[in-house]
């Protein structure tokens, strides 16, 4: 082994070998694991290639995996000057786990309701809308129809068509 450089660190001589065997190891295990993350990455194929593969530079951007690591014989020698090492951000390991979101899809419809106090105007209007194919609910003892605002062209052109024959006033009630 290499005689140790003179150092300020305050470590015996056996327990900086010591340290440099296993950080050593460590630095083989981490560039072992960057070649399979990059095989992994770059050989993902079939129906999940496109999740994976946005998994994968998500983690690399997220430098969670250990895709930089570089090193050569001068392993553990000091750096040059203008180097800059690049570790993980502290977060990443500390990131809470977020459970996936459950989709969830609210459909909003508006109902209008039509009271009028004329039975026979009621059933008119509510066969008109039948005819139109539009959908609508009718409560003979209220004398009520009910529909969706979507249909509301179709309402208006039935009661259009029924002016011909009755005088009708609408009141919008809040």
């Amino acid at each position: 082994m290499k005689t140790p450089f003179d150092t300020k660190v305050s470590l015996s001589q056996e327990t900086r070998a010591q340290v440099a065997g296993i950080l050593n190891q460590t630095l083989a295990d981490l560039s072992d694991l960057c070649s399979q993350c990059k095989q992994a990455h770059w050989n993902v194929r079939g129906s999940l290639f496109y999740p994976l593969h946005k998994l994968f530079d998500e983690l690399e951007r997220r430098e969670v995996m250990p895709l930089r690591v570089k090193h050569g014989n001068q392993a553990f020698s000091p750096l040059p000057k203008d180097a800059r090492p690049r570790f993980p951000k502290a977060s990443a390991g500390r990131e809470k786990r977020r459970l996936p979101k459950t989709r969830v899809t609210l459909t909003r419809v508006t109902r209008v309701q039509l009271v009028c106090s004329d039975r026979q105007f009621v059933d008119r209007l509510h066969r008109l809308l039948a005819e139109s194919k539009c959908p609508a609910d009718m409560d003979r003892q209220n004398l009520m129809l009910t529909y969706s605002k979507h249909y509301e062209s179709e309402v208006s052109n039935a009661i259009r068509r029924l002016r011909t024959e009755y005088q009708i006033e609408i009141e919008d009630v809040p």
